[in-house]
């Protein structure tokens, strides 16, 4: 049997939905809604930069766009669409968890592995959030889109009714499975590579009167390592979800046309906005928790 201070570094640990266990759904959802609204203007950046990996659009042609078009507001062109990713994926995953985390059937695997509920949790939520994924690309891809061909989906949902009337549920739901494969894997990962790189930070730095340096280092780093994991699949995932529906591209010849313009580095393009976009993240989940632990848990 483990000991309690065990127990509580698990607790002070592992992925967003292991450490908030025990508080009430809407905080969660809180401190991820957030998140986004203060990553938002970097994460327009990376969508278009990887929504046009076949033209190549660099980073600071995006933020010129942006203030072209919108001028400050371009900056937050599209929110409406990630909170409505955020909200349904958020309670998608939750509800999956604390349905599938006591399911009898899943503790009788040896070992049980809680990674696993978490994964499946997050593979649940990203399909089913891949229409509102959908809203939220195409509504921020249009940055970058001659004006007459923009989609002007300013309503999201008129847009998703017009998309439906398009292409029925099959183009709603395009690259579902890259989809809910790169939140499922995310889910997963996290767990066990936060647990590896707070033991080497641990080792390394022996800071233990600061706790949320270790925790602040080891959430910036956990998250960096799975963006450049699953950035390959985000890109190809952007281009298929901000496809129109007359041009759905195949996935393998999409890879090779990257790679015949960019090499092996076209799956990478994009990293940079993503890896800026995590120190939100990491600020609010590392300063976040611990206050409201204290307040929800004790």
């Amino acid at each position: 049997m483990k000991s309690n201070d065990s127990d509580n570094d698990k607790q002070s640990s592992g992925s967003t939905l292991q450490r908030i266990d025990n508080l009430p759904v809407y905080v969660g959802y809180l401190i991820n809604v957030a998140a986004i609204v203060l990553s938002h203007p970097i994460d327009i950046i990376r969508v278009n930069v990887q929504a046009n990996v076949l033209h190549f659009v660099s980073m600071s042609d995006v933020i010129r766009l942006m203030f072209k078009q919108k001028r400050i507001a371009g900056f937050y062109y599209g929110i409406g669409g990630a909170l409505l990713r955020c909200t349904v994926q958020t309670g998608t995953t939750y509800a999956l968890y604390h349905w599938l985390k006591d399911n009898p059937y899943l503790h009788m695997l040896e070992p049980f592995d809680n990674s696993t509920v978490v994964g499946i949790s997050g593979l649940g939520g990203g399909l089913l959030s891949t229409p509102f994924a959908k809203l939220a690309i195409v509504r921020q891809a249009d940055l970058t889109r001659r004006p007459f061909h923009q989609r002007n989906y300013g309503n999201p949902w008129r847009a998703l009714k017009c998309m439906y009337g398009k292409g029925g549920a099959a183009f709603l739901f395009t690259g579902y499975e890259l989809h809910g494969f790169s939140t499922g894997a995310m889910a997963m990962l996290h767990a066990p590579i936060h647990e590896w790189v707070e033991k080497m930070l641990l080792k390394l730095h022996r800071i233990r009167d600061e706790d949320w340096v270790i925790d602040l280092m080891a959430m910036t780093i956990t998250i960096s390592i799975i963006s450049l994991i699953l950035t390959p699949v985000d890109a190809v995932t952007t281009v298929v979800i901000n496809a129109g529906y007359n041009k759905f591209p195949s996935k393998k010849h999409l890879c090779l046309k990257i790679i015949e313009i960019h090499g092996y580095r076209g799956f990478f393009l994009g990293l940079r906005p993503a890896l800026l976009a995590i120190l939100p993240h990491a600020f609010i989940a590392t300063f976040t928790y611990p206050l409201i632990a204290e307040y929800f848990i004790s």
